[in-house]
Parts: structure tokens; C-alpha cells; sequence
């Protein structure tokens, strides 16, 4: 039983991490672009 438990808590951690990191890569790309062109 402990393993259930174990393997459900980092499988469900990884599986919005991942996701999670993507999109924030994408919006600080997205803001920068948007910082830069405003500054020029």
C-alpha cells in the first residue's frame, strides 16, 4: 500500500510540473519579447 501511495505522489507532482514549467518558459519569453520591443 505504500507503494501505491508513493508512486501516485510523484507521478501526479511530475505531471503538472512539467506542464507547468512550459507554459511559464513561454510566457517569460512572451513578456520579454513584449519588454524589449516596448523599451525600443
Amino acid at each position: 500500500m505504500s507503494n501505491n501511495s508513493n508512486d501516485e505522489t510523484p507521478l501526479m507532482d511530475i505531471d503538472p510540473l512539467p506542464l507547468d514549467k512550459g507554459k511559464g518558459k513561454e510566457v517569460l519569453q512572451s513578456e520579454t519579447t513584449i519588454v524589449v520591443t516596448t523599451e525600443q
